[in-house]
């Protein structure tokens, strides 16, 4: 009794999911019954004539989910499927709109209609207009004749949202061309250069080596993205960098390096001086957007990224001290406070393939001005009681260049 008291709870739903999804198609035929049923009264000649379905009046919102459009091209199907009108082709009635200069958006009164129907050779022309009242839509359709401007049949009818949302889904843009917002997860991975900087000597014993090993940086960053206008995105990112140096880019240790080697000194204190590299950043851009197709959109933008590059933590050690030739050294590296933010201009194009309507995986290629992070190093010669400073030289033992061309993925989320 049970197992079939199941088969029976399973039945119901089963069958429940169907009607509902026939909803849709039971409203749409009711339209083209009622219009049947008027023109059928009128004569023969009308029952056959050509037809031409125009996108049905809505407010914005419905209209950038373009509900209009699909709301025509369902009725359209209905009316081949189950009536003896002759379809004018859709292309040829777009073209005419473009012409005339009223879009493809609806918001087209009864006199218009019957001109742009005359213009296309049509005998009816069916237009109306949509709403959402709650969580249905209501469809209002009318079949005007052509040559007296004569509305010849009327049909109102209402369909859930969620049935129609779900039936018309391949006809509806569920994310607007523009007022959207994106929230996106983004990598980047790019190597950076060194200028290759010469080893000096200091009282005429201490030889101060700088390490021009190159850098590879990575970031895993988040971003907001505003289509504010058709055609134009401001894009938002902040990303946390750090960097793998030398050979041994991918060691536990590899975010910190040597900045220099220090020989000919004796009596060292801090020698070990591994100082980790790191930064920041900010971008900043302005980007235009062409749909490609349904699935890829293609990007072009300029921008500013605000960079800051760490040598260096406030727990690491800043001062290295010894003794060479009989002279008192420290070695002063460049605190955080000492480092400014640069800011680099950009421009980039990006690619991206809309994985699901809500879903989008993208790939930019950023060419960015060229600019020089520097790490200096100040040496100071003391006393032998090491109270006062004889004198102090400024070395450099670091300079970072950021690549001219950076390339960054995407994963974003659009509502």
């Amino acid at each position: 009794m049970k197992i079939l008291n199941f088969i029976v709870l399973f039945l119901l739903l089963f069958s429940t999911g169907f009607v509902r999804a026939d909803e849709l198609d039971t409203k749409m035929e009711k339209i083209v019954q009622q219009f049947n049923k008027d023109t059928s009264a009128l004569s023969v000649e009308i029952v056959k004539a050509s037809l031409a379905v125009f996108p049905f009046d809505c407010d914005e919102k419905l209209a950038q989910k373009r509900v209009n459009l699909a709301v025509s091209e369902l009725l359209t199907k209905h009316l081949i499927q189950s009536s003896d009108f002759k379809l004018v082709e859709r292309t040829h009635l777009d073209k005419i709109l473009k012409e005339q200069e009223l879009g493809l958006t609806g918001a087209i009164d009864t006199p218009t209609a019957a001109k742009v129907g005359k213009l296309i050779g049509a005998k009816l022309v069916a237009l109306g207009s949509i709403s959402r009242v709650g969580d249905y839509y209501q469809i209002s359709s009318r079949l005007v004749d052509v040559e007296s401007s004569e509305i010849i049949s009327v049909s109102i009818v209402e369909v859930s949202v969620e049935v129609f949302d779900q039936k018309a889904s391949r006809y509806l843009v569920k994310v607007p061309e523009y007022q959207t917002l994106g929230i996106y997860l983004a990598f980047q991975l790019f190597p950076a250069s060194v200028t290759e900087l010469p080893s000096r000597t200091f009282f005429n014993s201490l030889i101060v080596t700088p390490d021009n090993n190159s850098v590879l940086f990575e970031g895993l960053g988040l971003g907001l993205r505003y289509w504010f206008l058709r055609k134009l995105m401001i894009d938002i990112a902040y990303f946390p960098v750090t960097a793998f140096v030398g050979d041994d880019a991918f060691s536990s240790d590899s975010g910190s390096s040597e900045l220099f080697a220090v020989s000919g000194a004796t009596n060292l204190d801090g020698s070990e001086h591994k100082k980790t590299l790191s930064g920041s950043s900010f971008k900043l851009s302005l980007n235009w957007y062409h749909s490609i197709s349904k699935t890829f959109k293609m990007y072009a933008g300029i921008g500013a990224n605000i960079c800051q590059l760490n040598y260096g933590s406030e727990e690491e050690m800043n001062t290295i001290s010894g003794t060479a030739n009989g002279q008192n050294f420290m070695i002063h590296m460049q605190s955080l406070n000492e480092l400014s933010p640069q800011v680099l201009g950009f421009c980039r194009l990006g690619l991206e393939w809309k994985l699901q309507t809500r879903l989008g995986w993208a790939l930019f290629m950023n060419i960015n001005t060229p600019k020089k992070f520097p790490c200096k190093v100040t040496v100071k010669k003391y006393n032998s009681n090491w109270m006062n400073v004889i004198s102090e030289e400024e070395m450099l033992v670091r300079e970072v260049i950021f690549p001219l061309v950076t390339l960054e993925t995407t994963i974003s989320f659009y509502f």
